[in-house]
């Protein structure tokens, strides 16, 4: 199944890197911002909410305690279970 998922209403910045594995995918965003879609089996969808299911809409990585959102990254990366990035900062967030 081939699918095709439409950032709308966030089309101000460009995705510039993406990632995808068995059951999820993420994007970065020029401005720095994450944004994940697919499975949220455990929690890697990154906004707080543990519910398992299909996301097809794209919500945005909420930041430490889920307070604001995750910004200035420079690189994403996941497993089966988990997702990581890459600040400017060089400091490493994970989620999941």
């Amino acid at each position: 199944m081939l699918a095709v998922f439409v950032f709308q209403g966030v089309t101000a910045q460009k995705v510039i890197d993406v990632w995808g594995g068995a059951r999820y995918c993420m994007a970065l965003k020029s401005d720095g911002t994450v944004w994940d879609w697919g499975s949220n089996g455990f929690g890697h969808a990154g906004d707080g909410d543990t519910t398992v299911g299909l996301r097809v809409t794209p919500v945005e990585v909420h930041g430490p305690n889920n307070v604001g959102y995750l910004t200035s990254i420079v690189a994403i990366m996941g497993e089966e279970t988990h997702s990581m990035a890459l600040k400017t900062d060089s400091t490493v967030w994970c989620w999941g």
